[in-house]
């Protein structure tokens, strides 16, 4: 039971999915720190907006709203 209860705490997860993770996490602070604004967001993190958009997409964020999250 011991080594049941560690395992989910050391699970590991392939470093794409790390990866995608974080950047889903720096999309969604840059769409908060704009305000839901998408074009604003994109020059926060320094990337073009066509690109922004398609990263909205792969993380199904393309309907965001600052009030109401996803």
């Amino acid at each position: 039971m011991y080594l049941s209860v560690l395992s989910t705490f050391w699970t590991r997860k392939p470093s794409s999915e790390i990866k995608d993770d974080a950047e889903k996490q720096a999309i969604l602070q840059a769409l908060s720190a704009a305000g839901g604004n998408k074009s604003e967001a994109a020059r926060l993190l320094g990337i073009h907006r066509s690109g922004f958009y398609q990263k909205l997409q792969k993380y199904n964020l393309l309907k965001y709203q600052e009030t109401g999250g996803k």
